[in-house]
């Protein structure tokens, strides 16, 4: 069996538990449509919704509210370089989902032009195209893309950790059965130091009484 202290990384990685991180990383917000097919919110977001011929009406694709920026961020989510010329995501800009604009954009007069004009939804969201909404997808798809990769480094890192500290107490175990046997070693010395000693006493108690045997028959010849 491996000792604890042998493990490396490449281990680690083949010891590695099967993670179904698509099950732990919620997807992100406004990733489903509320108004569309069954089987859209279940698509992957990489992958592009079909313009579909119909009435129009029935399905209505929107990516925010009125006046709330479009483009956000996850919290903790790192500086994307993989698209430097933006040809994955055009960041376009949209005067309907610009903050500072949201005080002039929700003023009565306005939002009843939007209406007249079909632009937004009772609910303030602002109406697109489904290219626009496929578009926005992808965005959404790098978001998620980085989230799944946050929770596999987390997760990484914890394992690392944990094998770090099993090394760790491994070598600590090694460390206190060392000690343990200097200290029997020590132990051992020491007792057969006194044992030394107390045989050196006795040799000199067993010579002192030959010595006085001596001088007794010495004084008795005289």
């Amino acid at each position: 069996m491996m000792d604890a202290s042998e493990f490396t990384y490449s281990d680690m990685l083949t010891l590695r538990p099967e993670w179904d991180l698509a099950a732990s990383v919620p997807r992100p917000k406004g990733a489903n449509l509320p108004h569309g097919l069954p089987l859209w919110n279940k698509k992957p977001l990489n992958s592009k919704l079909p313009l579909l011929a119909g009435p129009s009406g029935p399905i209505v694709f929107t990516r925010g509210k009125l006046g709330e920026k479009l483009w956000k961020s996850a919290p903790g989510s790192h500086f994307r370089l993989s698209d430097p010329y933006s040809r994955e995501v055009r960041f376009d800009y949209e005067p309907a989902h610009d903050k500072h604009l949201r005080s002039w954009l929700r003023r009565p007069d306005t939002l009843q032009t939007l209406r007249d004009q079909g632009l937004i939804t009772p609910k303030l969201r602002v109406k697109c195209s489904v290219d626009q909404y496929n578009l926005y997808r992808q965005f959404l798809y790098n978001l998620y893309s980085d989230a799944l990769r946050r929770e596999a480094e987390e997760r990484e890192n914890s394992i690392t950790e944990k094998m770090m500290l099993k090394k760790a107490y491994a070598e600590a175990e090694k460390d206190a059965a060392k000690c343990k046997r200097f200290e029997d070693a020590s132990s051992k010395r020491l007792s057969n130091a006194k044992y030394m000693d107390m045989l050196q006493a006795q040799r000199l108690e067993n010579c002192k009484k030959r010595l006085q045997r001596i001088l007794d028959r010495a004084k008795e010849a005289e």
